[in-house]
């Protein structure tokens, strides 16, 4: 009996595949060039806000390019995830440097970042050093700072910081909204959720501060000062106010 064969992916033509083929042919565009490809980068570097764009032929080029772009030399070592494509060594390896494979967080599948900070660590690295570049991205530099400056334990925990720094979050979402805010300290599940650029706050408990972006604020206990939006240095334990 012969075997129906399932496809991983159905292939998919439409009408405007089958134009841009044909004006690729009547054109003699046939490379991976031309002004469609030249459209693509103007489009996509307008839409990133960036001087420039370029389009390659596959994801390990661009990975192989990044790295070459950072400098990544004969004899450096780079972290990799363990749970990948062979493209993401081989890019690594093109430029004669040498993958150090970390493991995948569980709950999300990406690299773990507490397993690449042991990494850096066992290979005597300079954390912050080690995440500038030699071209001095600025990019690169602020991740420096943030990484080195925060402390997060938990899933989507200062998820969306920027330049803030001096922070601890321990819980899902703690101080997930943060931004630019500075000096907080976030225990529990949500706590300080919704702060961006508040700062020395201190919310322990479940839910604490949740909708705060105030600074100076101390809430302990479950949902303490929830509801507060505004307002500063206030103090509330077990959702006792404090005057």
């Amino acid at each position: 009996m012969k075997s129906k064969r399932i496809y991983l992916s159905p292939p998919h033509m439409s009408e405007q595949e089958k134009r841009y083929l044909i004006d690729a042919y009547d054109s003699n565009w046939v490379a991976p060039l031309g002004p469609h490809v030249d459209g693509f980068e103007k489009e996509m570097s307008e839409y990133l806000n960036v001087k420039n764009a370029a389009a390659l032929n596959s994801g390990t080029s661009a990975l192989h390019l990044a790295l070459r772009i950072l400098d990544i030399k004969a004899g450096d070592k780079v972290l990799c995830p363990s749970l990948t494509f062979t493209a993401s060594a081989n890019a690594i390896l093109y430029q004669k440097a040498e993958p150090i494979f970390i493991d995948s967080n569980p709950d999300d599948w990406v690299i773990d970042i507490i397993a690449c900070e042991k990494a850096m660590k066992k290979q005597h690295w300079n954390i912050e050093s080690s995440l500038q570049t030699r071209s001095g991205n600025d990019v690169i530099d602020r991740t420096a700072k943030i990484v080195t400056d925060n402390v997060a334990i938990g899933k989507h925990a200062l998820q969306l910081n920027t330049e803030g720094h001096s922070n601890v979050g321990v819980g899902n979402m703690a101080l997930n909204s943060n931004t630019t805010g500075q000096l907080n300290v976030a225990v529990g599940i949500n706590a300080l959720f919704t702060n961006q650029t508040g700062r020395f706050n201190v919310a322990v408990g479940e839910s604490a501060l949740l909708n705060s972006n105030t600074d100076r604020n101390t809430a302990v206990g479950y949902k303490s000062l929830i509801n507060q939006t505004s307002g500063n240095n206030n103090t509330t334990f077990n959702r006792i106010i404090l005057i």
